[in-house]
């Protein structure tokens, strides 16, 4: 099956991670791409000899030859191309998080989960090998029963270049919605059949350049009173490396981390983008579950974050 894609956004996730696994697939053709200024869009046009840069997203909707929309923008315009991209009937993958608040976020996935093409919300990290491995192990009983689930994730860049997510009006948030998603959606998948929550959630921004969002984070939820779950998060960071990624399971029977991994390891995109196809070409459809839980908790950390104290609730999906 040939798929015919085109792309709204031309970020650096499009130039860095999409377009260069696009390229080497021989069922996959990029027939057009807009981004808001239009020179990001023609840089990669021609890097990546994409035949058609769009002056906006209702021209790029309205070819016909484009039947799969990647929508890479900020946050904050997730709902609206993606509904538009429903009206055209596209087959549509989105960015994590599917929108920048909740609200927003639950009203989409309800369309979605009637809309009869593909609709896809891009979680890369679950691709990646590591947490793939951890996962397996865990879902497979190897460390008991699970009882607290500690993951950390600092980086030194912050991004200076945009503005967007340091607008809470646009990016929904900080550090906790940008790389908190891809931990807490990682974190629930560990706890399939969760009912229900208590968080508390702690945020500060320490910059000094205008911002409206938390550049840390520290999270502690307890599921079904039983399992806990710590969320440690930091944007601009004194570290050796760019990137600080720990991610820890202990269970009745031991412990495991993702430093125990051994294997191969990529940034998840290709098999995240094979899983996003497979989907096309079977017909089926992703289980929105997972993130629609996701985005809940994260609504009541931030919740929790405003007020200063605890927020009780129940998943969307209690077994």
């Amino acid at each position: 099956m040939a798929h015919r894609i085109g792309f709204i956004g031309a970020g650096d996730v499009v130039r860095k991670s999409y377009l260069p696994v696009l390229a080497y697939r021989d069922d996959c053709k990029v027939i057009a791409i807009c981004s808001h200024a239009g020179q990001s869009a023609t840089e990669l046009a021609d890097r990546f000899q994409i035949q058609t840069v769009c002056q906006d997203y209702a021209e790029l909707l309205n070819h016909d030859d484009v039947e799969t929309v990647f929508i890479c923008t900020p946050t904050y315009l997730h709902r609206e191309l993606a509904e538009a991209a429903m009206q055209r009937g596209k087959n549509i993958l989105v960015e994590k998080p599917p929108c920048a608040n909740y609200q927003d976020s639950h009203a989409l996935l309800a369309q979605a989960g009637q809309y009869p093409k593909t609709f896809y919300v891009a979680f890369n990290n679950w691709f990646r090998e590591e947490n793939e491995w951890l996962r397996t192990k865990v879902m497979a009983g190897e460390l008991g029963g699970a009882e607290i689930i500690d993951f950390e994730w600092y980086r030194t860049k912050r991004y200076e270049s945009k503005a967007w997510l340091y607008d809470a009006r646009r990016s929904g948030g900080g550090v906790l919605i940008d790389l908190g998603t891809h931990l807490i959606h990682l974190a629930l998948s560990l706890v399939p059949h969760r009912c229900g929550f208590v968080a508390y959630c702690r945020s500060v921004n320490h910059s000094l350049m205008p911002s409206s969002v938390e550049d840390t984070s520290v999270a502690m939820i307890t599921v079904d009173h039983k399992i806990t779950l710590v969320i440690k998060l930091g944007w601009d960071m004194i570290l050796p490396t760019p990137s600080h990624v720990f991610l820890q399971v202990r269970g009745t029977k031991g412990g495991i981390s993702n430093l125990d991994y051994s294997g191969r390891k990529t940034d998840g995109y290709s098999s995240m983008i094979e899983d996003f196809l497979g989907h096309i070409e079977k017909g089926t459809k992703q289980d929105f579950a997972l993130v629609q839980d996701t985005m809940l908790l994260l609504d009541a950390l931030y919740e929790s974050g405003r007020s200063g104290t605890t927020v009780a609730g129940k998943f969307l999906h209690a077994a």
